[in-house]
């Protein structure tokens, strides 16, 4: 009776997997990497940002990007939050590079610097994660990094 079991029970796991190989939820996953961060000239007291992007596409069929959504925290302050559709199709076996601009949320900005205005450190610690949608039936695609941002960069 037990055998029994482990048999179904086998049976099972291997239609999921071979199920989720089929509707593209195994094999070569597209990945995403975040290449480069500049902090690029303001008209206001709100940093803006560059955020260059990768996506390698290691598989056979393309990769539709439907929508990326970010965020940038720094010193656990949230100061970005975003969203965007306008990206590109990532042909099989390829990379696309493209970059997402942004400018920091104002208040969150002024409640930073308010924070740090007594700190005499000069350097603090940023994070930024972004996630691909790459369709209703894909997991998406997620990048993160971390890094160092001066007082004199975001204050310029």
């Amino acid at each position: 009776m037990a055998h029994r079991h482990l048999i179904i029970i086998t049976l099972i796991l291997s239609f999921c997997c071979s199920g989720c190989a089929v509707i593209g939820l195994g094999g070569n996953r597209p990945q995403v990497r975040i290449t480069a961060v500049k902090i690029i000239p303001s008209r206001g007291i709100a940093p803006e940002f560059d955020i260059n992007v990768r996506v390698i596409n290691p598989a056979a069929s393309p990769v539709r990007l439907r929508g990326v959504s970010y965020t940038m925290t720094i010193e656990n302050h949230e100061i970005i939050t975003g969203a965007g559709n306008n990206l590109p199709l990532v042909e099989p076996y390829s990379q696309v590079d493209f970059t997402i601009h942004f400018k920091a949320d104002m208040a969150a900005t002024l409640q930073l610097l308010a924070d740090i205005a007594g700190d005499e450190q000069q350097q603090f610690d940023y994070n930024i994660d972004i996630n691909l949608d790459t369709g209703r039936w894909s997991r998406n695609i997620h990048a993160a990094k971390q890094g160092v941002v001066t007082l004199r960069a975001l204050t310029r």
